[in-house]
């Protein structure tokens, strides 16, 4: 919770002195386009059994008893993703000083991101005998030993397209390497949400003899059931800290293409109609190719 209240300060923060720095005629020049993917990671509470009844009610198989089950497996905080996207740059043209630090550039396009935001499972292992064979050589009589095992396993998973926008202040454009950084945000919209509920069991046998045996018999069920859920929205706040290398320094093509890597520490804000509103930091990493118009 103190990583959130830090986070907040600082946005409000840098949000004040960037736009303190805004003059009173500026305008916007068309720059160049980007396209970059990276992870998105993000924490999130810990899902169960009854966040997924939430999300699907009508379920039969979350109406089974688990109480002889284990739980085996938890996205307990760390959620990590893959978010891509597209961007056009401009620069933002006013009465800088010829001392000024910094250029300043604003940064908007679409990004999409496709991601698993809770999972669950819970299983079981039986193992017993359910007859024996008796040798013709030794008259011993061995087991024939069973193994039942059943997983459910449930996945909520939600695919979100945002505009993305930044406003960014950067050092030394026309170096070779730059650094830079400012203030993001990205307003999203749940374009599809669905929960997957499978059951799966597995049946095996084989005689328990000195010798080594392959199973005799398998036997294997699966079921699945897939539920559409309701949309909803979604909301990023950003602090962009990146790095900037000019691949060339002749040839116009490699003159005007950048490299680019950048980190945003966030604070993400996701709805979930059949459940909750999340608010919860994250971390945005992502690769990117810019080229530059001149």
């Amino acid at each position: 919770m103190r990583i959130k209240w830090v986070l907040t300060f600082l946005l409000v923060a840098i949000s004040f002195g960037l736009f303190a720095q805004e003059p009173s005629a500026t305008k916007l020049l068309f720059n160049g386009l980007s396209l970059g993917v990276g992870p998105f990671s993000f924490s999130s509470g810990i899902s169960s059994v009854t966040t997924f009844q939430k999300l699907a009610p009508q379920s039969e198989l979350l109406k089974m008893n688990l109480k002889e089950f284990n739980s085996s497996y938890y996205y307990d905080e760390l959620h990590s993703n893959t978010i891509t996207g597209g961007y056009a740059h401009f620069n933002i043209v006013g009465k800088d000083r010829p001392e000024a630090l910094f250029s300043r550039s604003f940064r908007i396009g679409i990004a999409y991101a496709d991601q698993s935001t809770y999972f669950n499972s819970y299983n079981r292992i039986e193992t017993f005998t359910i007859d024996t064979v008796t040798s013709n050589t030794t008259g011993i009589q061995y087991p024939i030993d069973s193994t039942a095992s059943q997983s459910l396993s449930m996945n909520y998973n939600q695919s979100q397209l945002y505009v993305d926008a930044a406003y960014l202040l950067q050092t030394g454009e026309c170096n070779r390497f730059s650094l830079f950084g400012g203030l993001g945000a990205a307003v999203g919209l749940t374009i599809d949400a669905f929960t997957t509920v499978y059951l799966s069991d597995n049946f095996s046998y084989a005689a328990n003899t000195p010798q080594l045996f392959q199973p005799q018999d398998e036997d294997y069920n699966y079921k699945e059931e897939v539920f559409k859920n309701k949309v909803g929205v979604s909301f990023i706040a950003s602090i962009p800290l990146g790095v900037d290398f000019r691949i060339g320094q002749n040839r116009s093509f490699w003159k005007n293409s950048h490299l680019c890597f950048e980190i945003r520490p966030s604070l993400y804000v996701n709805q979930i109609p059949e459940v909750e509103t999340e608010l919860t930091t994250a971390v945005i990493s992502m690769f990117s190719y810019r080229f530059q118009f001149r």
